[in-house]
């Protein structure tokens, strides 16, 4: 099996608030070796804790050779600010977004935002309608 290799060029969208233009680097994973640098990661929203598993990254992995699969990476200086993950397959004429991740001292400068205005091109560019997500939320009702 060999990962993809139509690695895309996306504009990034210049952001108007000058605090988040950054130099932020958006790269499709193509490599699945390039997955391994999330294990390392973490975030916390009050007591909850999260990051990436061996397992979970594994998962991770086997989507890369999932042609209605996409994963991005995002860096600043060699340090990843975020991740996002999505696929078509779930819904038919959706991208479905599975994973959206943001290292907390990348949070508040438009990394999430412009995560998705990627994921919305990604979309545009194989003719979906739209991007759909569902984020549960343990033990909350609404």
């Amino acid at each position: 099996m060999e990962g993809r290799t139509d690695e895309r060029d996306i504009k990034n969208n210049q952001d108007k608030n000058p605090e988040r233009a950054r130099s932020f680097r958006y790269t499709p994973v193509i490599d699945p070796s390039t997955l391994n640098n999330l294990a390392s990661l973490t975030a916390s929203f009050g007591d909850l804790k999260v990051g990436f598993s061996t397992e979970y990254i594994a998962k991770l992995k086997k989507h890369l050779y999932d042609k209605n699969a996409y994963q991005l990476i995002v860096t600043e200086e060699d340090m990843i600010a975020g991740y996002a993950a999505a696929s078509e397959n779930l819904f038919p004429e959706y991208l479905r977004l599975i994973e959206l991740f943001v290292d907390p001292k990348f949070q508040g400068k438009g990394v999430a935002m412009n995560l998705i205005d990627r994921m919305a091109v990604f979309a545009q560019e194989r003719g979906l309608k739209g991007i759909m997500s569902r984020t549960p939320f343990l033990g909350h009702s609404f």
